[in-house]
């Protein structure tokens, strides 16, 4: 039998020469014993790369879409402006009028008004109930709380939010209208902020993580009716101090440090400061992407920072938002390119030391010969071309199976796949050219198919044409056709539509559920990109591929700081097992389901984490990052799964037990056939394969081949504001245009902010009022 390591540009000759020698590597390596556990792995040799130097320099500056101090500043001289972003759990409010009015028109939504308030005087708190006077005059502080406790239609939760101001007000009036302030001249700068984020405390009687056993987070706002607690009130000073240094604009650089296989992001901040009337020190509180923020809390995520991360315990929809202190800017360095720059080698595996190993070679072979009849055609899966985006995710398994085709097979394939790749998949009229943002000038290639829809904008189709990549990259290293990438690299680089639809609140794509959709087509890009000499993508793929890893490692463990922050969305609780799936824009944050929560739901996106989860390198990151975490998973679902699911891969969507076992966990040849033997694998012949291969990676062991040299570095060049203007608008608070009649312009409208939560109810959601400049 011959074997050969992966396949590059040699003529066929040299190719069948390879083979012979590998054989007498193989026959030597058959005679020694084989231990499944624990698995050896040979370290890459660092002072060698398979793909050889950089052939090109990488830019030393690259444009951004909007460079820092080239925001619009025309709110600095509007009448009244809002500014909300994501950089903030607050809002910024700029009135030129002398009033200024905040939870207005509450009753229009069915919900009552604030029913207690707090301001300090003489620098003591004093609380009042709504229809109390307010004395805003002896204001000595800048701020002032309301919350509900109470309130009419605030049956189960409470919100506390602050209001911090720049000028002191002449009076306060609050009552069942809302608050409403009034001033000597100029309202001037307000900032709007719900206290603890968008965790919603309990009412009176109503104490849900009590009730449910989980951890008290000791906040009780119907306690606070004749003295706020001296923690509520050391909370509200700090983001007095915080609300002074207000963020509006983050400008995104990275540069890529190959020595130690790492990629540094450093994020610039620009601010509007508010200079008030009481001489509030201001704090900048320089923030980390929540998600980003979610991944360090326990510190074992493989990132460091420039300076120690400060955790105010604000809770957003997208993670805890924590930050830099007294810093304008600072540096996360992610530990993660290895994964990257090395790959596991696709070495012979030992077929004499277990008959399963032998057994799943053979079934490889057969499969791939019926596969590849004949050279100079290419037998489409799946219904043919008409099905080509599904098809084409899957296709990648018949370039990684060659290094064990037997040698006839593997001639009539390399002709097979050429013609298929050249004539089929990397042509133009394959794809749907969408510009994106509309009118931004930069255009994708999408790839719509069946069930696979843009809906004008990138959607599933974008992503599906990112996945292209991870096919395209095992086809050009396993047949060492780099010339196909390179001639028509135009093309393929507009496949990656990754961070187009990256944003800083979400640190990676959005709205994906599917854990192989995600790291692994970034992964490829930075490949492809340094083989073909476009040494910018290469360094935008490695970045993006750490924004990425950032999402795997959450949707392992970040499930857990929701449940500590119930009630979520909804007042059902919250189980052990949830999972965090799509993240979506808005107030909506984080999509949690599982096998029991939510009671009713169209769909459970938890059962969709691992699809199309196929590529080992990203795998190693799970060995090496969240070993015991997914090896709880995978026994529950060897449990629950249909007992089809251990042998049948769909390659295009859900692996087999048998692959996922083997690529997460190392499973042995033995444990892995206790799931299911060769004979027994079923699916598309990729998915026999991969399920075939999964058993051939087992019986071998590991050795990492580098493929992009250890030595050298990158300039620090723009991120996603390549791509991005950013910031987008949410974070803690979704502020909607409010019209309603002009009662002094006949036939006329206005339109103001009426602050609001998303909810799950389609066409509802949670009123806050609106916020008025205008008696």
């Amino acid at each position: 039998m011959t074997v050969t390591r992966p396949i590059r540009a040699q003529a066929l000759a040299a190719l069948l020469l390879a083979g012979a020698m590998a054989t007498a590597a193989w026959a030597a390596k058959s005679k020694k014993s084989y231990t499944p556990n624990p698995p050896r792995y040979v370290p890459p040799r660092i002072d060698r790369s398979l793909y050889g130097p950089p052939t090109a320099a990488p830019s030393s500056v690259i444009r951004r879409v909007r460079p820092m101090g080239s925001a619009p500043n025309e709110w600095r001289k509007a009448p009244f402006f809002v500014i909300q972003t994501e950089l903030s759990p607050a809002t910024l409010y700029r009135c030129t009028t002398d009033y200024l009015a905040f939870f207005t028109h509450m009753k229009d939504h069915g919900l009552g008004g604030p029913t207690h308030a707090a301001y300090a005087t003489a620098g003591t708190p004093r609380v009042v109930e709504a229809g109390s006077e307010m004395n805003g005059a002896a204001m000595s502080e800048c701020w002032v709380l309301v919350w509900f406790a109470g309130a009419e239609g605030w049956n189960d939760w409470d919100s506390p939010w602050v209001v911090f101001l720049q000028k002191r007000p002449r009076s306060i009036r609050f009552d069942a209208e809302g608050l409403v302030f009034r001033f000597d001249g100029p309202a001037g700068l307000a900032v709007l902020m719900p206290l603890y984020g968008t965790y919603r405390p309990p009412q009176e009687g109503r104490e849900f993580l009590d009730a449910h056993g989980l951890p008290s987070k000791n906040v009780r706002p119907w306690e606070w009716l004749q003295r706020l607690p001296d923690d509520v009130v050391r909370r509200i000073r700090y983001w007095a101090n915080v609300s002074r240094e207000f963020p509006i604009y983050c400008e995104d650089s990275f540069s890529v440090d190959r020595d130690r296989d790492a990629v540094t992001i450093r994020h610039r901040f620009q601010w509007a400061t508010i200079e008030d009337e009481w001489n509030t020190p201001p704090l900048k509180l320089a923030p980390l992407s929540p998600v980003l923020a979610l991944a360090s809390m326990d510190g074992k995520f493989p990132v460091t920072y420039s300076r120690p991360v400060a955790n105010p315990g604000m809770f957003t929809p997208y993670g805890p938002y924590m930050g830099i202190e007294r810093a304008d800017e600072y540096n996360a360095t992610f530990y993660v390119l290895r994964y990257v720059h090395e790959t596991e080698a696709s070495d012979p595996p030992d077929t004499d030391a277990d008959p399963v190993v032998a057994g799943a070679l053979e079934r490889l072979r057969e499969t791939a010969r019926r596969k590849f009849p004949s050279a100079d055609r290419y037998d489409h899966d799946h219904g043919g071309m008409t099905n080509f985006c599904w098809s084409v995710q899957g296709d990648q398994w018949y370039a990684k199976g060659l290094p064990y085709y037997d040698d006839e097979t593997r001639e009539r394939a390399l002709a097979s796949l050429a013609k298929y790749f050249h004539e089929d998949v990397v042509v133009g009229d394959r794809f749907t050219e969408r510009e994106f943002p509309k009118d931004s000038g930069r255009t994708y290639l999408l790839l719509e198919g069946p069930g696979i829809g843009s809906w004008g904008v990138l959607g599933d189709a974008g992503k599906f044409s990112t996945n292209l990549l991870e096919t395209l990259w095992c086809y050009a290293h396993f047949t060492g056709d780099w010339d196909l990438p390179k001639k028509r690299w135009d093309l393929v680089r507009k496949l990656f539509c990754t961070p187009a639809e990256t944003t800083w609140a979400t640190f990676g794509r959005g709205s994906i559920a599917e854990l192989g959709d995600e790291a692994a087509p970034c992964l490829a890009f930075a490949r492809l990109a340094w083989k073909v000499g476009d040494m910018d993508s290469y360094g935008y793929g490695c970045y993006m591929f750490a924004r990425e890893l950032v999402h795997h490692w959450v949707k392992q463990r970040g499930a857990a700081y929701f449940r500590l922050h119930q009630p979520w969305h909804t007042m059902e609780f919250m189980p052990e097992e949830v999972y965090l799936t799509n993240l979506w824009g808005d107030t909506a944050g984080w999509q949690i389901d599982g096998p029991a929560y939510p009671a009713e739901t169209a769909e459970r996106q938890y059962a969709n984490r691992w699809v199309r989860f196929h590529n080992e390198d990203v795998a190693r990151f799970y060995r090496n990052a969240l070993a015991e975490d997914v090896r709880k998973e995978m026994d529950l679902l060897t449990e629950r799964w249909d007992p089809k699911r251990r042998a049948t891969n769909d390659s295009h969507i859900l692996p087999s037990l048998v692959q996922l076992r083997s690529l997460l966990l190392d499973e042995s040849p033995p444990d892995l056939a206790r799931l299911a033997t060769p004979e027994e694998f079923r699916g598309p012949p990729s998915g026999v394969i991969a399920s075939c291969m999964a058993v051939l990676r087992a019986g071998r062991p590991k050795r990492l081949e580098r493929l992009i040299p250890k030595a050298g570095s990158s300039p620090e060049v723009a991120g996603l504001e390549r791509e991005n203007a950013g910031p987008n608008v949410c974070l803690t608070q979704s502020v909607l245009h409010y019209v309603a009649p002009d009662q002094k312009t006949p036939g006329g409208t206005i339109i103001w902010p009426h602050v609001t939560w998303w909810t799950p109810e389609r066409g509802r959601r949670w009123s806050f009022g609106q916020v008025v400049p205008d008696p």
